[in-house]
């Protein structure tokens, strides 16, 4: 049950887990953020960190999503930073 609708290419935890590992080894400092609308996690999508104006700031990155840098609203969202 992915965006794109095409059984078997993964879903939310799978491009999570290839876009962190990709960030990482390019040098992005990147994480990921678990998002939900009750007490469970429903959604969870990486995150990339940029400096703009001298201030790092994290930006969704969602390929579940139609735009990458775009999360459908939730009630909730818990941010991790991750690290080599």
């Amino acid at each position: 049950d992915n965006y794109w609708g095409t059984p078997g290419t993964g879903d939310c935890d799978c491009f999570t887990i290839t876009s962190c590992a990709v960030l990482l080894v390019n040098g992005y400092k990147t994480g990921f953020s678990l998002y939900g609308n009750d007490k469970q996690p429903t959604h969870i999508a990486a995150d990339v960190y940029l400096k703009k104006g001298g201030r790092l700031y994290s930006m969704p990155f969602d390929l579940c999503a139609p735009r990458i840098d775009k999360v459908k609203p939730y009630i909730w969202v818990q941010e991790y930073k991750l690290s080599l």
